[in-house]
Protein backbone atom coordinates (compact mmCIF):
# COMPACT_ATOMS: atom_id res chain seq x y z
CA UNK A 1 0.00 0.00 0.00
CA UNK A 2 1.08 3.60 -0.68
CA UNK A 3 2.35 5.45 2.11
CA UNK A 4 2.30 9.25 2.95
CA UNK A 5 4.00 11.00 5.56
CA UNK A 6 4.62 7.85 6.96
CA UNK A 7 1.64 6.68 7.62
CA UNK A 8 -1.09 4.63 5.34
CA UNK A 9 -3.12 6.07 3.33
CA UNK A 10 -7.29 6.29 4.57
CA UNK A 11 -10.15 4.71 2.58
CA UNK A 12 -11.13 8.02 1.41
CA UNK A 13 -7.73 9.26 -0.10
CA UNK A 14 -6.96 5.76 -1.48
CA UNK A 15 -10.55 6.43 -3.27
CA UNK A 16 -9.95 9.65 -4.50
CA UNK A 17 -6.74 8.84 -5.78
CA UNK A 18 -8.21 6.84 -7.74
CA UNK A 19 -10.71 9.05 -9.36
CA UNK A 20 -7.78 11.27 -9.70
CA UNK A 21 -5.96 8.73 -11.91
CA UNK A 22 -8.64 7.70 -13.90
CA UNK A 23 -9.44 11.56 -14.43
CA UNK A 24 -5.45 12.16 -15.73
CA UNK A 25 -6.05 8.84 -17.88
CA UNK A 26 -9.28 10.30 -19.24
CA UNK A 27 -7.31 13.49 -20.00
CA UNK A 28 -4.82 11.90 -21.86
CA UNK A 29 -6.99 9.63 -24.08
CA UNK A 30 -7.07 11.09 -28.07
CA UNK A 31 -10.60 11.68 -28.03
CA UNK A 32 -11.57 13.56 -24.28
CA UNK A 33 -14.93 12.71 -22.81
CA UNK A 34 -15.43 15.91 -20.30
CA UNK A 35 -18.72 14.27 -19.32
CA UNK A 36 -16.57 11.18 -17.74
CA UNK A 37 -14.23 14.20 -16.47
CA UNK A 38 -16.83 15.89 -14.77
CA UNK A 39 -18.35 12.75 -13.39
CA UNK A 40 -14.59 12.10 -12.06
CA UNK A 41 -14.55 14.84 -10.83
CA UNK A 42 -18.32 15.07 -9.28
CA UNK A 43 -17.95 11.99 -7.27
CA UNK A 44 -14.03 12.94 -6.09
CA UNK A 45 -16.17 15.39 -4.75
CA UNK A 46 -18.99 14.07 -3.02
CA UNK A 47 -17.09 11.64 -1.29
CA UNK A 48 -14.63 14.40 0.26
CA UNK A 49 -17.82 15.95 1.84
CA UNK A 50 -19.60 13.17 2.59
CA UNK A 51 -22.68 13.08 0.45
CA UNK A 52 -21.08 9.50 -1.23
CA UNK A 53 -19.70 6.64 0.24
CA UNK A 54 -15.78 5.70 -0.63
CA UNK A 55 -15.36 2.53 -2.90
CA UNK A 56 -13.01 1.18 -0.26
CA UNK A 57 -15.47 1.79 2.52
CA UNK A 58 -16.71 -0.27 5.57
Amino acid sequence: MEKKNNRELSKIELNVWAYLNEIDDSLNQEEINLKRVFYLIDMARAILTGNAKSDFGD
